[in-house]
């Protein structure tokens, strides 16, 4: 029996996800591999708080900030995995939105605490937050006499690193990619494209992206207001063309000057010009080649993405010479191909089981809609060719290149467990 004492350190989702209602039959080597969303959620600025603290003070603010939090985690479905010093891990099983609108009131709660704070001549709070979308392990970890249930996973590793970069960029909220990707209902957030960022030991760049959703209400607006700029901006720059970067970000701090990732690129324009160095070239000149590591163990979904890469690599290559007028014809392939690979995948999966279908499917859906709109675009007349050709590279790209190279390899580990008519 699960009681409430037990509910405080085997949270009860967890328990439910490793197909038990009960923590006492729990033992080290239990596990289950989930799609889960992640949250780090960190303390800013607690080091140098803490310092002025004695201990029992020290323990009295975690307390304070770990409480405002962890209601409004259960609030949305999710679960804290652990708490590491100043910082917790948080999982939500199911929802991915119900994770961003999370992150979202996280931010706004710390806000109301800190009014508390203020009144009462206290230092305020930040938090940084963190989220990725992705395949971990949950497990039981220990020996017979001291175990414990928690995430495992690259997952992790990358939902972390979108906490930590928060500083980098001076914003509250950063999610990567995969976890967009998964939102059925972008329009309900605040979202910006911020920065491509290679991961280390992965060969694909991964995108990230801010959400300003719990932003002051005049810093929210004014990043509304300068959306179309900012973008702009964000494809001038990594471009590299740096004078319409610059005159677009200025623009953009004109009218909100605390808008921390306008100024992060403003002074990656200005060392470019003292310096000829281009913080994000690397990432831009990365052309996908398809290798072993890369298949999934389908011959079909393998051949399959070795084409896809190939004509990818293409695409990129002529965006980045500008060759614009020869695009069309690989794009229209890519529109025709992705659509038989989408089928193919989608018969796999329905044919033996696949316990992620719907998930699966969905990315599918979105990512049509998206390069049919992509598709209508390119070779239109535009002053904004770069723009364009720069959307190309975070939805071919991005998406594309990184669902199969992290979402694909978890369906081509249970196509090779099961048995369909379908696979060769």
């Amino acid at each position: 029996m699960h009681t409430p004492t037990m509910n405080r350190f085997v949270p009860q989702a967890a328990l439910r996800l490793l197909g038990t209602e009960d923590a006492k039959t729990l033992q080290p080597g239990n596990s289950a591999e989930v799609l889960v969303t992640l949250m780090f959620v960190d303390l800013r600025n607690f080091s140098s708080m803490s310092e002025a603290m004695e201990p029992d003070e020290t323990l009295g603010l975690l307390n304070e900030w770990f409480g405002a939090i962890e209601p409004v985690i259960a609030g949305y479905g999710g679960y804290v995995d652990k708490y590491i010093g100043d910082a917790l891990l948080a999982v939500f099983p199911e929802d991915v939105e119900a994770a961003v609108s999370c992150a979202v009131d996280i931010v706004r709660t710390i806000d109301a605490l800190n009014k508390t704070r203020s009144a009462a001549g206290k230092v305020p709070l930040g938090a940084g937050i963190g989220i990725n979308t992705g395949f971990v392990a949950l497990g039981v970890v220990g020996a017979p006499h001291r175990i414990d249930v928690t995430i495992v996973g690259d997952a992790v590793n990358i939902a972390a690193r979108m906490e930590n970069a928060t500083k980098v960029y001076g914003v509250d909220i950063l999610i990567s990619e995969n976890t967009i990707v998964h939102v059925r209902h972008p329009e309900l957030f605040d979202f910006r494209f911020v920065d491509r960022i290679l991961v280390r030991g992965k060969m694909v760049p991964l995108s990230i992206y801010e959400v300003f959703s719990a932003d002051p209400e005049t810093l929210r607006l004014g990043k509304q207001a300068c959306r179309s700029d900012f973008d702009l901006a964000m494809a001038s720059y990594h471009y590299q063309n740096i004078p319409e970067a610059r005159h677009l970000l200025e623009r953009c701090l004109a009218t909100s000057p605390q808008d921390g990732p306008a100024a992060l690129y403003l002074k990656r324009c200005e060392r470019y010009e003292a310096t000829g160095e281009h913080e994000c070239a690397v990432e831009m000149k990365i052309y996908p080649v398809w290798s072993r590591e890369f298949a999934i163990g389908h011959a079909v979904i393998d051949q399959h993405h070795q084409k896809l890469f190939k004509a990818v690599a293409l695409l990129m290559r002529m965006i980045d010479e500008e060759s614009f007028e020869k695009t069309g014809a690989v794009i229209e392939f890519l529109d025709r191909y992705i659509d038989v690979h989408f089928k193919t995948e989608e018969s796999l999966m329905r044919a033996c089981g696949y316990p992620f279908y719907d998930n699966h499917k969905s990315q599918h859906d979105r990512f049509r809609l998206s390069f049919k709109k992509l598709v209508g675009e390119v070779g239109t007349v535009s002053e904004h060719q770069v723009y364009t050709a720069f959307r190309t590279h975070l939805l071919v790209v991005d998406w594309l290149l990184n669902h199969t190279t992290r979402m694909d390899p978890h369906l081509g580990r249970y196509l090779g467990r099961a048995t369909s008519p379908l696979t060769p």
